[in-house]
């Protein structure tokens, strides 16, 4: 192969000796024959490559070569003759451009942007991870454009089994990279499961579990699998037991209240957790929902799994499962809660069980299916107070992993091992009828119930052989299934636990899923981490609080009014107080402190609240312009982005803020930061009062305002970064949550509103939304109300009336905000509502539906429609999607008239350049993010795909 090479590249230097005089320089025939003569380009292809030095050696002219005229389509053509992987171009383009820098005609960003573009336009789907495995070997700089590419096509990769074939070291690197933030685990978990299984044989089993906590989610914690649930726990009100939970949760002014027992006179309690599989199933402790901790650790007298609890009096009983030896048990023990003791074990069941469910109904103990040899049919009745001779009903039908719910005076069943359907369970008539069948059949899943809407949520689960993510909720009263927002991790055989808005899914299994029955388990890992369903805005986050350190599962029972009990005395408790509380509040990556200066005046709920969001380098006095511009309360949250909560730029934004005449008349101000500006200690919640409530702002505000107008110099980098990962939806959504009336809008620094804004549109929406009408029984109908927006010369007055505003346009001191020039319908109905006599009660111009996908308009709304989708990042396609949104739920848009907005324009060319690189930036992930987002639509409105545009940039 030398020798050939060589007398290749000894041919085609004669060619090109003879012909030099004729043309111009070597390299620039190189180039002339990749674009023009192919017979050449085996030759000129090799001799680029392989003898770049050699040009440079014999050729003293090649600085003057322009290498810029060999276009990519001929640097493509060229790998056809040097390879025939196509999995190796990146390699190969890699090392040619390499030998063109050594010509010094291309630099390191020309060759990445070339390769760049192939990767994002012609590499295939089939090529994604081979080139990914070799670009770890030889280019590791193309490695996270491939998994960009990957990222973008993930869902469309997984059933073509893409990891199969690929080395350790290749899965391991794949695992561990970039992408696990990205995808969700248990896409990941199917890739890695179907990897193991084709290398079984291959891969050594320590490698396997090795790869598996790669993934972060499977290291040896502290894990909860289903294990049964008490839905009523009664007269849990020992003083003890709850001051020592909550002792070390409070802040100085609440420890106080610890003395009052009347605050721990509470119908029912938090969630007991006990019990479960590996090395600590003898453990038992509190689950603490609104604080997310886990406390009050306690050691039982004997080890248990796959059990089920239930409260009766005073003591709770722990029923069945299996031993610390794998063995089904058909035996009991109690806890007394006011003693904190637990009995010896004494026999219960007529036959032992595990994987079961259990119900109490006041005294009475139903206790349905289950394993123990086989599966079994029965349901065991028991007076646990009374010793009355145990009764036993038989099923139609064998059940376990499953579960079991009291609502509406029927007992529902849940799918199980053995049948997909829910039945319910007539437990005075011993009547068992089904009701509804889920299809897949899941089973296997963490399920908790809500009460009071008479629902029951499913997350995740088993189906086949496979774990899913499928979650779904069945409303009894409408006896039928909806799916919802699938899991973050798919963990079967997790536990559930509702509180307020939100469902904790805590531990289970995500890798590898369990055998039921009496099984051994062998190399089960579970999960110990915590996720949060927020079931208003069907969303997931993965909470940064973990179980324990420890390897143990276990199950827990929920008794839910406690939580209600608690916030009541809570609340109590600060207004009390002679200082104002301040409290840090966790929101996914984020945390804020809200009402760090709050509203004094108490407004009507029928008002509408605007609700800003803002940086704290943009906040200066001029912000009080805006505040007094609207009539109504405001929420504005404002993201101070520091590493410590007590940074200086804290104290400058506070103290510029209290420096604003009437700042707390209407408006309410909350301090959103990142995660990691907590300290690990989380001394900030002892400090935080006295950090705010000692300020005094109005004796230092000279040396304060020469702290914090010193001005630092960025690079332009550092700039790019700070506005793409601006949480601008985050503050939105943590800003919308303080809100306390039925209406609102939504907007941007800068922005103001014509006169007598709110009192109109209220006006307006009375007649559209129906409300403080009396004894009216009109049905609300789903709309939003439009106001046109324009941007306003910086130099111009207010505009406070739609004559001022003409005169300005007129004037060109002012146009219409460019959200709305890609819309024809806008533009020709523009004239229109200018020239229209104005009115003291607007009347709505038009009736349109979302016709156009680019479409952005500001509109007026109730406190009911979707929250905005944090995934979308600030400057692209951040607000429009929520739009989206509206239209796949068939809003309808009413555009109003005379009432208008306006912008200041105060970004300058520089700053707008620096917009459109930030969205260049994110521009591949955004498109990600709406595909992810079409997919999601079309899960939760598969009827109204068609009424929609197409959603994309």
């Amino acid at each position: 192969v030398k020798e050939d090479s060589c007398l290749k590249e000894e041919t085609f230097e004669e060619f090109l000796t003879v012909s030099a005089k004729k043309r111009k320089p070597l390299p620039n025939d190189v180039v002339f024959f990749f674009d023009n003569d192919a017979r050449y380009l085996p030759f000129a292809g090799i001799v680029l490559v392989l003898k770049s030095r050699y040009f440079k050696r014999k050729f003293k002219n090649f600085d003057e070569v322009v290498f810029s005229n060999l276009t990519f389509e001929a640097m493509f053509t060229m790998k056809k003759f040097l390879y025939s992987d196509p999995e190796t171009y990146i390699m190969t383009t890699k090392r040619l451009l390499y030998h063109m820098e050594c010509l010094g005609n291309f630099d390191c960003d020309s060759s990445k942007l070339l390769c760049q573009e192939y990767i994002i336009n012609h590499l295939k789907p089939k090529d994604y991870f081979r080139t990914f495995e070799k670009s770890l070997i030889s280019d590791p700089i193309f490695k996270p454009m491939i998994l960009e590419k990957i990222v973008e096509d993930f869902h469309e990769l997984l059933p073509t089994c893409p990891l199969n074939g690929l080395s350790y070291k290749t899965v391991e690197a794949f695992l561990t990279s970039s992408i696990k933030k990205i995808i969700p685990h248990m896409s990941l978990f199917q890739l890695f499961i179907n990897w193991a299984d084709h290398q079984r044989g291959i891969v050594d089993v320590d490698d396997i579990m090795n790869l598996f906590h790669c993934l972060d989610i499977a290291e040896f914690g502290f894990g909860i699998t289903k294990e049964g649930v008490i839905k009523q726990g009664k007269n849990l009100n020992d003083y003890d037991i709850m001051a020592s939970k909550f002792s070390n949760l409070m802040i100085d002014e609440f420890k106080t209240q610890l003395d009052c027992k009347n605050y721990y006179h509470m119908a029912d309690s938090l969630a007991f957790v006990s019990g479960g599989y590996l090395h600590s199933s003898d453990k038992a402790f509190i689950f603490n929902g609104p604080f997310g901790k886990v406390e009050n650790f306690l050691t039982m007298p004997f080890c248990r799994a796959r059990h089920t609890s239930s409260v009766v009096g005073k003591k709770i009983f722990l029923i069945g499962g299996q031993d610390e030896n794998w063995q089904s048990k058909k035996t009991a023990f109690t806890y007394d809660i006011l003693t904190q003791t637990f009995t010896g074990e004494f026999d219960l069941l007529q036959v032992p069980r595990s994987y079961h469910s259990s119900i109490s109904i006041d005294d009475t103990v139903y206790i349905i299916g289950g394993y123990g040899q086989t599966v079994i049919n029965t349901i065991e009745i028991y007076n646990l107070i009374r010793p009355d001779v145990p009764q036993t009903q038989h099923m139609s039908f064998p059940e376990a992993c499953h579960d079991s719910f009291l609502l509406n005076n029927g007992i529902y069943i849940t799918p199980g091992r053995c049948s997909a359907s829910i039945r319910l369970y007539d437990h005075r008539a011993g009547i068992i009828s089904e009701v509804c069948k889920l299809q897949p059949h899941i089973y296997l899943s963490g399920y908790c119930a809500d009460y009071e809407t008479g629902e029951i949520y499913s997350f995740g689960g088993r189906y086949l052989h496979y774990r899913t993510a499928t979650s779904y909720v069945y409303d009894i009263r409408a006896n039928k299934f909806r799916n919802i927002c699938d899991l973050e991790i798919a963990t079967p055989d997790a536990r559930c636990y509702l509180y307020g808005e939100f469902i904790y899914v805590l531990g289970g299994y995500p890798l590898p899923l369990p055998r039921e029955g009496s099984e051994v388990f062998t190399r089960y890992n579970p999960s110990n981490y915590i996720q949060i369903y927020n079931i208003r805005r069907d969303t997931w986050e993965v909470s940064q609080t973990k179980l324990l350190r420890k390897k143990f599962y276990i199950f827990f029972f929920l008794a839910k009014d406690m939580i209600k009990y608690f916030l009541l005395i809570f609340i109590i408790s600060l207004t009390e107080s002679s200082k104002k509380s301040l409290l840090i509040s966790y929101y996914g990556s984020h945390v804020y402190v809200k009402n760090v200066i709050k509203s004094q005046h108490n407004f009507d709920k029928e008002r509408i609240t605007l609700i800003i969001n803002a940086h704290s380098n943009d906040i200066n006095k001029n912000i009080s312009k805006q505040i007094d511009n609207w009539e109504g309360p405001i929420s504005l949250g404002i993201f101070i982005d520091v590493d410590d909560i007590f940074n200086l730029r804290t104290l400058c934004t506070f103290c510029t803020l209290k420096s604003i005449p009437n700042i707390n008349n209407k408006t309410s101000i909350h301090f959103i930061f990142s995660y990691n500006a907590l300290s690990k200690d989380g001394s900030e919640k002892e400090l935080l009062n006295e950090y705010f409530n000692e300020i005094n702002c109005e004796e230092n505000i000279k040396s304060v305002n020469n702290v914090c107008n010193i001005s630092t110099d960025e690079d332009e980098e550092t700039k790019i970064k700070r506005i793409i990962t601006y949480p601008i939806n985050v503050i939105r959504n943590i800003a919308r949550n303080e809100i306390k009336t039925k209406f609102m809008a939504y907007a941007d620094i800068n922005d103001f509103f014509s006169q007598n804004f709110e009192y109109k549109m209220l006006k307006l929406l009375k007649k559209i939304f129906y409300i403080n009408i009396k004894n009216s029984k009109r049905k609300k109908t789903k709309n939003v109300l439009v106001y046109r927006s324009f941007v306003v010369d910086n130099s111009s007055e207010r505009p406070k009336t739609k004559k001022e505003l003409i005169q300005l346009i007129n004037s060109s001191k002012a146009f219409i905000f460019d959200s709305y020039l890609n819309n024809s319908h806008q533009i020709n109905n523009i004239e229109e509502w200018l020239y229209k006599k104005e009115t003291s009660t607007p009347s709505i111009q038009l009736i349109t539906p979302f016709n156009y996908v680019n479409w952005d308009p500001h509109f007026i709304s109730d406190n009911k429609i979707p929250y905005f989708d944090e995934r979308f990042c600030y400057p692209l396609k951040d607000r429009i999607h929520l739009k989206w949104h509206l239209c796949r739920q068939e809003y309808k848009f009413f555009i109003v008239n005379d009432i208008f907005m306006y912008h200041y324009d105060t970004i300058d060319f520089k700053e707008k350049k620096l917009l459109k690189k930030a969205k260049y930036r994110i521009l591949t992930k955004t498109v990600r993010i709406i595909k992810e987002f079409n997919k999601k639509m079309y899960r939760l409105y598969p009827k109204t795909v068609r009424l929609c545009p197409k959603f994309e940039l």
